[in-house]
C-alpha cells in the first residue's frame, strides 16, 4: 500500500537533462545560462498560445528516470516498514550502467515523432487514421500532486497529476476537463494561483516526488485565460520544479523553487527569479556541497515568502540529491537559506547558534523539508519548518527512509525557534489504535507538505501517511484522514501518501481537497467525513489482463466499453472492469498491484500479485473486495476470499520474502489447464493450484536452479532477479517450454527449458542458456513465443541501446536478429503478436507486432521490417502494458489510465513485402538506376522520387530471407540521392524502400547481380 522510497533514489527530483522541443506547442526553446547567485540570464520566452481542445499531436513528451548507484543489499519484507518502492523503474533502463545518457530519451521522443502514423491498406487520404479510445478507471483515482482552488467560486478548481497533466473543473468535480493533452510533457510539479488575477495559474512542470516515476518537466507555464490558451516561460533545464511564488504587491516578480536534475554537476537547481513577468529569469540561490565549484550542486525542496516583507525569503536546501546508497548519513548542508533583499543575497540560518532549531551540520540525519510562512492571530509573521530526519532500516541496516522529525515554529527565524511537534506523535496503523506508526511512516522524504487555512493561519495542516490538523497554530493535532484504518477495513473513503491540500472558496470555511495517490477527495466536516472525487482518469497501471471467461459470450463488433479486464495499479491495488455490475472498476486486491491471470475456462478462478511477488488466487467472484483484516491485523479468515500462494511456498520451506524479486513479478498461468501457475524471483516457482481446497491442496515447488541474482546468493538487492517469463509450446507430457530474461551474476540472461521427454511430469525441467549471440546488453523486458514452433521466440528490452530494442529466434536462442527496424532508441516495456491480423497465407505469421515503449504504442504489420505510431488520440504517455482480446488491444499507460483500440481490418503483410501506405502525403519512386544492378561492375544506386519530394531514408531488404541489408539516412534536402551498395551483397531479389521527409513511404523491387 505505500511507497516507502529508498536513498538509492533520494534525489527524488532526478532525471534527464531534456530541453524543450515542442515547436507546435511551445516555440523555441531560450537558452538559460546557469552559475551560482546572481547571474542573469535573458530568456526570451515566446508566448505561443495552445488550445487545449484542439487536436494536435504531440511533439515531445519527458519521462523522469532517476540516477542510480546500484550497490548489492537486501530486499526488504513486502509490506513491512523496510518495504522499498520500485526503483527498478530506472534500474532497468540505466543498465548496464548506473545511470542514464543524458540526452538519450530526448533522442528517442525525436525518433518517435519521425515515424509515420499508420494507416491501414485500402483508407484514402480522406479517410481518418485509427484512434483510441479511453476505457477509464473514472473512479480509482492516482497520484495528485497539486491543487489550486478559485478564490471566490468554490466550484471551480485545477488539479496536477503525477504523469496525468492539468485538470480543471467548475462544477465540484462533478466533471472535468483535460486543458494539457497536447503537451510535450504531463508531469505536474506545483501550481499557483496569481494573487493579482484569479484566471492567471502557474504550473511548474516535473513532479518534485521522490519516486522513481517522477518523470521530469518542461519548465514554467502559465495561463491567463483560466487554462484555455498557455504561454511557456522557459526553465525547462531545471527538470522539476516544486514551488511557484508570485509576489502579491508586484505580478512581475516571480519565484520558482527547483529540486533540479539528477546529475550533480548540472546547476539547474536552486532558486529562480524573474522580475519582467517570467520573459527572463535570474538564478537566485544555488548551494553547492562543497567549495568548489564542480561540487554537487543541491536540491531545493521548499520556499517561503514572509507576508509582511516579501523580500523576505527562507529556502529548504537538501543535500539527498544524488546521495549513494550509505551505512551512515552525512548530509552536512540540510538546512535553511534566509534573504533579505528579494534573493540579491542569501545566507545559511539554521546554524546560527542558540536559535533551538536544528543543526544540519551537527545532525546529518535531516532529509526533505517542507515550509510555511503564515500571520498568526495577532498579525506576526510566523514561519513553521516540518523535518524529516533519516532512520535505519530495520532489513537492510542503511539510513534509508524519512520520519516525521519535528515541527518547528518561529516568529523570527534568528533568533529563537519552537519544537511544537515531535515524533512521539503517533498515528492509528490498524483499527482501534492496536498499533500505531510515524506521522511519516518511513517515506517523508517521498512525500510531505505543510499548509494553512488562508482564512485562519491558526488552523495548519501537515500532510504525511495521514493529514493532522491543528486549529490553535501548533499546539495540539488531530488525524483527520486516518488513511490505515480505512484501508484495512477495505473502506475506500481515504487513501494514504498525502500530497496536497487546499481550501475552496466555501463562505463556511471548511470545504477542503485532499489529493494522494488515491486521487482527490473532499470533506466539509474537517474529516468526519470523507467523499473521494471521481471522474479523473489518471491511474498508473503496471499491468492489465483480460478477463477471457467472463466475455466469452459477448457477440462480435462489441464496443471498447463492453471490454472486461483487470490490472494492477501505482498504490491502488489490483483493479477490475467488468466483472461486477458497477459501470465502473472495481478495487479487488490491494498494495501495489501488478500481475493479474484468469482462468479461460472458468470466470471465477482468478490470479492478482502485490509488489516484488506476493502473489493469490480466488476461486468465487461473491465478493470481489481484498481481504478483510480483523483488529490484530491479521486476515479474518471467515470473510477472506485470496489465498496467498507465495505464503503456503513461504511455510514449505521454498523460498523467503528477503529472495531477490523485481517489482512486477512475472506470473504466467497455463491457458490450457488453468491449474498451473508459474512465477519467478531468483528462481522459478510452479504452483499446482487446489481450487476445491486453496490452501492445504495447492502444490508449490521449485522449477528451476539459480537464474537471477547472484549464484548461491539470492538475498541481495539490486545485483539483479527474473523480470520476465513466457509459456511456449507443450511436450507430450503436457509441460509447456518456458523462457526467462533475468540478470544474473550481474550480466543478461535468457534461458529455456528444454523439451526432454524422459523426465518425468512432476520433475523439474533442465534449462540451457539461450543467449548465444546477437543481443544487446540491455535489461530483458518482456518475451513472447511462437505459438506452435518451440524454437521461435522474441525479447524485448528496456534501456537505451541504438542496436535495437525487439529481437527474434527461430533455433532456440543459439542465434537472434534484430526485428526493430525503424523503432525509436527507446524502453520496450511489453508486445504482443497480433494474431487476428493474419491470413491464410502461411507467411503472415507473426508479422503483425504491436509494441508498448516509454515513447508511445508502434506497430509493425511486415515482422519488423518497418514500424509505424499505432494510432491518435491518446497523449504522449510511458505506456507500461498491452494486451488483448480478439480485435481490441489494450493498453495501460503510467499516468492516465487505460486506453483500447478495434484493429479490425488490420492485415499482416507476407514476410518480405512492404506493407501499407503510412499516410496521406504518399509518393513514388520515378526511378532507380540502374536496376538490374551487378553490384561488381557498379556498386551506386541512384534513386530519385516523383514530383522531387525529399527523400529521408533509403532501406534495402532481401525478399529470400527477410533481412535488411542496407540502411542509408540522407540529410533529407534531396530528391535524387545515390547510395553505396556494398560489394559483398548476395545476389537476389531486393525491396527498396525510400521514406520521405513528411513520413510517407514508397517502395520498388530490384534486381541485384554479381
Amino acid at each position: 500500500m505505500r511507497r516507502i522510497i529508498t536513498s538509492l533514489l533520494i534525489g527524488a527530483f532526478l532525471g534527464l537533462f531534456i530541453g524543450l522541443q515542442s515547436a507546435s506547442v511551445a516555440g523555441k526553446e531560450p537558452v538559460v545560462k546557469t552559475a551560482e547567485h546572481q547571474v542573469r540570464s535573458h530568456l526570451i520566452a515566446k508566448k505561443v498560445k495552445v488550445r487545449h481542445r484542439r487536436k494536435v499531436r504531440s511533439r515531445a513528451r519527458r519521462q523522469s528516470l532517476h540516477k542510480g548507484v546500484l550497490p548489492e543489499r537486501h530486499v526488504p519484507l513486502p509490506g513491512s516498514s523496510g518495504e522499498e518502492k520500485n526503483y527498478g523503474w530506472y534500474a532497468k533502463r540505466a543498465y548496464p550502467n548506473d545511470e542514464i545518457e543524458p540526452n538519450a530519451y530526448a533522442n528517442a521522443l525525436a525518433e518517435a515523432r519521425k515515424l509515420p502514423l499508420y494507416k491501414p491498406a485500402g483508407k484514402n487520404q480522406l479517410e481518418t487514421s485509427l484512434q483510441w479510445k479511453p476505457i477509464g478507471p473514472y473512479n480509482i483515482g492516482g497520484r495528485v500532486t497539486a491543487i489550486v482552488t478559485h478564490p471566490t467560486d468554490s466550484n471551480t478548481f485545477y488539479i496536477g497529476a503525477a504523469n496525468g497533466g492539468v485538470w480543471k473543473t467548475t462544477n465540484h468535480g462533478s466533471s472535468w476537463v483535460s486543458l494539457m493533452d497536447t503537451f510535450p510533457v504531463l508531469s505536474i510539479g506545483c501550481m499557483t494561483l496569481d494573487p493579482h488575477d484569479p484566471n492567471t495559474i502557474y504550473v511548474g512542470m516535473g513532479e518534485s516526488n521522490n519516486s522513481s516515476d517522477s518523470y521530469p518537466g518542461n519548465g514554467v507555464w502559465r495561463t491567463i485565460d483560466a487554462g484555455s490558451t498557455w504561454t511557456y516561460l522557459g526553465l525547462a533545464p531545471t527538470q522539476h520544479i516544486s514551488k511557484i511564488i508570485v509576489d502579491p504587491t508586484d505580478k512581475n516578480i516571480i519565484y520558482v523553487c527547483s529540486p533540479g536534475p539528477g546529475v550533480s554537476s548540472d546547476s539547474n537547481r536552486g532558486i529562480w527569479k524573474s522580475v519582467d513577468y517570467g520573459a527572463t529569469w535570474t538564478q537566485s540561490l544555488l548551494v553547492r556541497a562543497g567549495k568548489s565549484k564542480t561540487s554537487t550542486a543541491l536540491a531545493m525542496t521548499d520556499l517561503a515568502m514572509n507576508p509582511t516583507d516579501h523580500n523576505d525569503l527562507v529556502a529548504a536546501v537538501w543535500q539527498g540529491v544524488n546521495s549513494a546508497l550509505t551505512t551512515q548519513p552525512n548530509l552536512p548542508y540540510n538546512g535553511l537559506w534566509r534573504t533579505r533583499d528579494g534573493g540579491v543575497t542569501w545566507y545559511r540560518i539554521d546554524t546560527l547558534k542558540g536559535t533551538g532549531y536544528v543543526n544540519g551540520v551537527t545532525y546529518k540525519h535531516l532529509s526533505r523539508t517542507s515550509l510555511l510562512w503564515t500571520l498568526n492571530g495577532k498579525g506576526l509573521p510566523t514561519l513553521y519548518s516540518v523535518l524529516t530526519s533519516l532512520d535505519k532500516e530495520i532489513v537492510t541496516g542503511y539510513y534509508l527512509a524519512g520520519n516525521f522529525y519535528g515541527l518547528y515554529r518561529t516568529n523570527d527565524p534568528e533568533s529563537g525557534w519552537k519544537r511544537v511537534l515531535d515524533s512521539s506523535f503517533l498515528i492509528p496503523f490498524r483499527g482501534n489504535n492496536i498499533d500505531s506508526v510515524n506521522l511519516f511512516n518511513r517515506q517523508g522524504d517521498y512525500n510531505n507538505f505543510i499548509v494553512a487555512n488562508p482564512t485562519n493561519p491558526f488552523e495548519i495542516y501537515i500532510g504525511g501517511i495521514d493529514v493532522v490538523r491543528s486549529s490553535d497554530g501548533g499546539d495540539s493535532w488531530k488525524d483527520i484522514t486516518n488513511a490505515y484504518p480505512h484501508y484495512f477495513a477495505n473502506d475506500r473513503n481515504q487513501h494514504s501518501d498525502m500530497h496536497a491540500l487546499a481550501f475552496t472558496a466555501s463562505k463556511l470555511g471548511n470545504d477542503l481537497l485532499n489529493g494522494q495517490d488515491g486521487g482527490i477527495f473532499n470533506t466539509r466536516d474537517y474529516g468526519k467525513t470523507w467523499s473521494r472525487i471521481e471522474g479523473l482518469p489518471i491511474t498508473m497501471f503496471y499491468h492489465l489482463e483480460t478477463w477471457d471467461a467472463g466475455m466469452a459470450n459477448l457477440p462480435n463488433g462489441f464496443p471498447a466499453d463492453s471490454l472486461k479486464v483487470m490490472g494492477g495499479t501505482q498504490d491502488n491495488g489490483t483493479v477490475a472492469h467488468g466483472f461486477t455490475g458497477n459501470r465502473g472498476w472495481d478495487w479487488i486486491n490491494r498494495g501495489d498491484g501488478t500481475m493479474s491471470q484468469s482462468d479461460p475456462n472458468n470466470p471465477n478462478h482468478l490470479i492478482t500479485s502485490l509488489q516484488y511477488g506476493k502473489y493469490f488466487f480466488r476461486t468465487t467472484l461473491d465478493s470481489l473486495q481484498p481481504n478483510k483484516f480483523g483488529d490484530d491485523g491479521k486476515i479474518d479468515p471467515n470473510v477472506s476470499k485470496w489465498t496467498e500462494i507465495s505464503a503456503i511456498a513461504k511455510r514449505r520451506g521454498l523460498t523467503d520474502s528477503s529472495e531477490a524479486a523485481a517489482w512486477v513479478v512475472p506470473l504466467i498461468l497455463d491457458k490450457t489447464t488453468g491449474k498451473d501457475l508459474y512465477t519467478a524471483r531468483c528462481f522459478v516457482y510452479h504452483a499446482k493450484l487446489d481450487f476445491a481446497n486453496p490452501d492445504s491442496g495447492t502444490k508449490v515447488e521449485k522449477w528451476s536452479p539459480q537464474l537471477g541474482g547472484v549464484p548461491n546468493n539470492t538475498k541481495t538487492w539490486f545485483a539483479g532477479d527474473i523480470e520476465t517469463m513466457a509459456g511456449g509450446v507443450r511436450d507430450s507430457h503436457g509441460r509447456p517450454m518456458l523462457w526467462v530474461g533475468s540478470i544474473y551474476n550481474s550480466a543478461r540472461t535468457i534461458w529455456r527449458t528444454t523439451v526432454d521427454e524422459t523426465l518425468p511430469v512432476t520433475t523439474m525441467p533442465k534449462w540451457i542458456r539461450a543467449d548465444s549471440s546477437g543481443l544487446p546488453s540491455l535489461y530483458p523486458a518482456w518475451i513472447v513465443t511462437d505459438r506452435l514452433d518451440s524454437m521461435t521466440a522474441y525479447v524485448g528490452f528496456s534501456g537505451f541501446n541504438a542496436s535495437g530494442h525487439i529481437y527474434k529466434t527461430t533455433n532456440g536462442g543459439k542465434k537472434w536478429k534484430s526485428i526493430s527496424g525503424n523503432l525509436p532508441n527507446a524502453p520496450i516495456n511489453a508486445f504482443i503478436i497480433n494474431t487476428y491480423a493474419e491470413t491464410s497465407d502461411p507467411l503472415t505469421k507473426n508479422q503483425c507486432i504491436v509494441v508498448a515503449t516509454d515513447v508511445g504504442v508502434f506497430i509493425t504489420t511486415n515482422g519488423g521490417t518497418q514500424w509505424s505510431t499505432l494510432a491518435e488520440g491518446m497523449p504522449h504517455l510511458v505506456v507500461e502494458t498491452i494486451t488483448q482480446y480478439k480485435n481490441w488491444i489494450i493498453v495501460g499507460t503510467h499516468g492516465r489510465s487505460a486506453w483500447a483500440i478495434d484493429m479490425t481490418g488490420i492485415v499482416a503483410q507476407p514476410a518480405g513485402v512492404v506493407a501499407h501506405r503510412s499516410d496521406e502525403n504518399y509518393f513514388r519512386l520515378a526511378q532507380i538506376y540502374p536496376n538490374p544492378l551487378n553490384v561488381l561492375a557498379n556498386h551506386e544506386l541512384r534513386v530519385t522520387s516523383e514530383g522531387n519530394e525529399f527523400i529521408d531514408y533509403i532501406e534495402l531488404m532481401s525478399v529470400a530471407n527477410g533481412e535488411l541489408s542496407v540502411t542509408q539516412h540522407q540529410i533529407g534536402d534531396n530528391a535524387n540521392v545515390t547510395i553505396q551498395l556494398p560489394t559483398s551483397l548476395s545476389a537476389g531479389t531486393y525491396i527498396l524502400r525510400a521514406t520521405s521527409t513528411r513520413g510517407s513511404i514508397a517502395s520498388q523491387k530490384i534486381i541485384i547481380t554479381r
